[in-house]
């Protein structure tokens, strides 16, 4: 078995373009991966989008932050998340 490989997507903001980062995430040609999704505490559709892709491909999780804690906080937030290297 292939190690796993997490990926990190710390966000704010980012319905724009989160759903292209995710995809180009999945797209890749390692698959034994996880994707970390960390909000912090975005005023758009983030969320949204990416608990809908989660609910398409269990290797997406995604947490929200209750209050925005600054970009380094959760960067740091999304690798405590991390399973994988």
């Amino acid at each position: 078995m292939l190690p796993l490989v997490s990926i990190i997507i710390p966000t704010y903001n980012s319905s724009k373009y989160i759903e292209q980062s995710i995809n180009s995430a999945i797209d890749q040609t390692y698959n034994n991966i996880e994707i970390i999704v960390s909000d912090n505490c975005s005023s758009d559709n983030t969320v949204k989008i990416v608990k809908s892709l989660a609910l398409k491909d269990t290797r997406i999780r995604v947490y929200e932050n209750n209050f925005n804690i600054g970009p380094v906080k959760n960067w740091e937030k999304c690798l405590s998340y991390c399973t994988g290297f």
